[in-house]
């Protein structure tokens, strides 16, 4: 169920509706679950999600990059294979 509701930005920089709480990328894609985003944005200095830009802190909460965190997984899918 993609939400379709906003229109990104020619620069994803400026589309400020790709951060979005991990619970969030889990209801857009239900074959990804939420508790494993949080682990990944647990582990972000680790996995390499903090160096891909993918998360940002607000205020207490961490918000994840749509678009980011999806190039990021592609390529650990990559890498993986």
């Amino acid at each position: 169920m993609t939400n379709t509701n906003h229109v990104l930005a020619k620069n994803e920089d400026e589309d400020l509706t790709a951060w979005v709480p991990a619970s969030e990328i889990a209801q857009e894609n239900p074959h990804i679950r939420a508790k494993k985003v949080e682990y990944d944005v647990r582990q972000r200095k680790h996995n390499g999600l903090e160096k891909a830009g993918a998360v940002l802190k607000f205020g207490k909460r961490y918000l994840v990059h749509r678009i980011r965190y999806a190039r990021w997984l592609a390529q650990r899918a990559r890498g993986a294979a």
